[in-house]
């Protein structure tokens, strides 16, 4: 099997492909369609960040046993960061899916001197998937509240909060929710690993046709 370093370079070379066609035909759409030019610039912004969170990884797996110490501010702007490119995701614009975040970290109730000492690549990734499914998966003509504050389960630690309304709670009343959480739902084994990667933990809680899903760190 290719090291994680090798085949992240190695998937980075065709990225970079995908880009410079969707630039070229950027530049060569003679067309009034508006909704082309934002196909395009979808492609080119999620192919940069693909990019992106493949060279963080490349640098990551070169330092693996060095974890970054930094501040609930800069989690506070990958989220916001993320909102802003999952408005943008054709099926949250369809649904008409809006995503708003409350954040508490500069209340006077925060603990100032938290300071997080963990993989900020693997934080990156947890975020957006997280964010990512909570889109595909949200009812229409609904909202998805994000609530960045300190956790009242686990001392000295943020937490990450997602809710957002389902588009079939019935299915999933009938199903253990944690069997929901690793098949239909988050999927996401990567982001179990992961969370448990940066010593972290989460939760999911359904709530009368809503999930929360909680991450601490």
């Amino acid at each position: 099997m290719l090291e994680i370093e090798t085949l992240a370079h190695e998937i980075i070379n065709p990225l970079n492909i995908i880009v410079g066609c969707a630039e070229l035909s950027k530049l060569e759409n003679k067309t009034d369609n508006k909704q082309i030019s934002q196909y395009l610039e979808l492609i080119l912004n999620q192919s940069r960040e693909c990019c992106s969170i493949l060279r963080d990884q490349i640098i990551t797996h070169k330092n693996s046993n060095k974890n970054t110490q930094f501040s609930p501010t800069e989690v506070d702007y990958i989220i916001r960061e993320n909102i802003k490119k999952h408005s943008q995701n054709p099926i949250a614009k369809v649904n008409n899916i809006s995503i708003e975040l409350y954040s508490f970290i500069k209340s006077p109730n925060f603990i100032p001197s938290l300071k997080l000492n963990l993989n900020l690549t693997y934080l990156k990734i947890i975020i957006n998937n997280l964010m990512l499914n909570s889109v595909k998966y949200s009812k229409s003509d609904t909202k998805i509240i994000i609530n960045l504050k300190p956790s009242k389960i686990v001392d000295s630690c943020l937490c990450i909060e997602i809710i957002n309304e389902i588009s079939s709670p019935n299915n999933i009343a009938k199903k253990d929710i944690n069997e929901f959480r690793k098949s239909n739902y988050i999927g996401l084994t990567l982001v179990d690993n992961l969370i448990k990667a940066i010593n972290g933990e989460w939760e999911i809680i359904q709530n009368d046709g809503e999930i929360h899903t909680l991450v601490y760190i």
